[in-house]
């Protein structure tokens, strides 16, 4: 006897987006103190199950996308212990949700900054929440540093972060260690904001591959930026490499970021698509230097955007002239003269001047 396949009923939430069960979640989660987050967090979790099992499921690829060990508030690093005790119950009881991890968030101030690799109860559940994590960010809050970056290299960077990690955001670090980012072979972005620079504490394993970068974004942070460029053959000094390099963000103050960023246009010149050249609500107006920064050798270019401020033709710096050559040239704003070769080739050129010198 042949019995009738069994039909799984489809509930209303199967057929909702993943877009629309994150919406939700977020209203639910809105307004909430971020101190009493996580004790509501896991009542809300264990009471999910009693509306739909499938609910419970999507909601937590969305709760724990990304999780934050550490808020801006953060006064006593006691506060952060027990928020990773208690994330550390929720992982004994459902390990599964480990899965849903993709970003981590750690804050590491200068009174506080050894528990990365310190904290046992933080080190065991490392195992389940960076199993398929890409993002990690780092916030050193006013200019900090890893109290002991081998201890912390062979504890935390090599074991749980080197494998997988593909995105690594680092705010108001003092110092880093430089011989770790050769360590992340899947690195594509890079992003340093307020960062003082790199530092050769941690002692650089011999390799012959390099992350390929593909995104590097930067802002109050040029120093750094100096470690990466290429100084011939392959160094310690040199862990990454820029050759694949697809998108530059770029934040100057001075005229040495604008020269800084020219240099790496240049070591990138080859797979170069894309370049911002942006100013935001601290950045001050950078004058951007003839001859300092240019895009004739970079064939892969199809979009920029720019923004600068404009200088007096008759002065010796004549803002963008120079950046751009070629047979026909045409004006912008007075003042920037790009190549029929190349306005041929952008599919989109964004230009945007100070208001004060027009």
């Amino acid at each position: 006897m042949h019995l009738p396949p069994l039909v799984v009923p489809i509930s209303t939430i199967d057929l909702l987006s993943q877009e629309m069960i994150d919406n939700v979640i977020d209203a639910l989660y809105e307004g909430i103190d971020p101190e009493a987050l996580w004790r509501f967090t896991k009542q809300h979790i264990y009471s999910y199950p009693l509306v739909c099992k499938t609910f419970v499921s999507r909601c937590q690829t969305h709760l724990y996308h990304e999780i934050r060990f550490g808020y801006l508030g953060d006064c006593e690093g006691s506060d952060r212990a027990e928020r990773i005790s208690k994330l550390a119950d929720i992982l004994d009881q459902s390990p599964h949700i480990g899965k849903h991890v993709r970003a981590t968030f750690l804050t590491l101030p200068e009174h506080d900054n050894t528990w990365i690799y310190s904290n046992l109860t933080f080190l065991r559940i490392l195992p389940l929440i960076t199993q398929h994590l890409q993002k990690l960010t780092i916030d050193g809050r006013m200019g900090s540093f890893i109290g002991d970056p081998e201890e912390a290299a062979i504890r935390f960077f090599i074991p749980f972060i080197s494998p997988s990690i593909s995105s690594l955001f680092l705010v108001l670090m003092n110092t880093f260690p430089l011989a770790l980012l050769s360590a992340f072979l899947n690195l594509k972005l890079l992003s340093l904001k307020f960062c003082g620079g790199f530092d050769h504490s941690v002692t650089p394993h011999a390799t012959t591959n390099y992350p390929e970068l593909q995104l590097l974004e930067c802002s109050y942070g040029y120093d750094c930026l100096q470690a990466l460029l290429p100084r011939g053959q392959w160094s310690p000094a040199t862990p990454v490499d820029l050759t694949a390099l697809k998108i530059i963000k770029m934040y100057p103050r001075t005229e040495s970021d604008i020269r800084i960023t020219g240099q790496l246009v240049r070591a990138a010149s080859s797979s170069l698509e894309e370049v911002f050249i942006l100013r935001d609500e601290v950045t001050d107006w950078a004058p951007l230097d003839t001859g300092a920064l240019s895009f004739n050798q970079t064939p892969r270019l199809k979009f920029i955007q720019l923004q600068f401020e404009l200088q007096d033709p008759s002065t010796s710096k004549n803002g963008l002239l120079g950046i751009f050559t070629g047979e026909e040239q045409t004006r912008i704003a007075g003042m920037m003269r790009i190549g029929g070769h190349l306005a041929a080739k952008l599919k989109e050129l964004q230009v945007g001047a100070g208001a004060r010198n027009l």
